[in-house]
């Protein structure tokens, strides 16, 4: 699978350019081929799965396994309709399996996506070390720092925000302070 983070500005999808790297994979390793251990390599991990290989599922999350429930986003749109999004089981062990060739060539640690829910980390630990990532496993976070901010990074990640969390964002959103103090609180 590629990984490639967001695209340059006014393109719509990320491209590799004519002799550069397809994914994290092939950086792994050519860091690791052409300069040995001299760096600390660190490599995105996706508790929730990456955020393309999240889909729409219906609007019902009691047909969803329970590793599924673990990193499922429910969305209720402003009509009232409700929307289950998740990385499905087969998805996600294609996810692990990739993490692990990353580790395999060589990262040292692995950085998560951000996530808002302790539980969604643990099942993520618990997942890492099923499939033999023992590398350290670093919790990514991101500071609420701006409702519009929050909200545009949670959608394109496609992030699971529990009610509570996104409740007081929307509660605080007119008031920088009270939500930076928030967002210092929360994590």
């Amino acid at each position: 699978r590629r990984e490639q983070g967001a695209p340059p500005v006014g393109q719509d999808k990320w491209e590799a350019t004519e002799g550069g790297f397809e994914c994290a994979l092939d950086l792994v390793k050519f860091i690791r081929r052409e300069h040995g251990d001299y760096f600390c390599l660190s490599v995105a991990g996706y508790p929730e799965g990456h955020p393309d290989t999240i889909v729409h599922v219906g609007d019902d999350e009691a047909a969803l396994s329970a590793s599924e429930r673990t990193r499922c986003r429910v969305v209720v749109e402003e009509d009232g309709t409700k929307k289950v999004y998740v990385c499905p089981d087969a998805a996600f062990r294609l996810e692990m399996d990739y993490l692990k060739k990353k580790v395999d060539a060589g990262a040292d640690c692995v950085i998560t996506q951000m996530f808002f829910d302790a539980a969604t980390y643990g099942a993520f630990l618990k997942a890492c070390r099923a499939h033999g990532i023992h590398v350290p496993i670093i919790p990514g976070i991101m500071l609420v720092q701006a409702a519009g901010g929050f909200r545009k990074m949670t959608a394109m990640c496609k992030t699971r925000v529990p009610s509570q969390v996104s409740a007081a964002v929307d509660a605080k959103a007119a008031d920088d302070a009270a939500l930076k103090a928030y967002g210092v609180d929360l994590g």
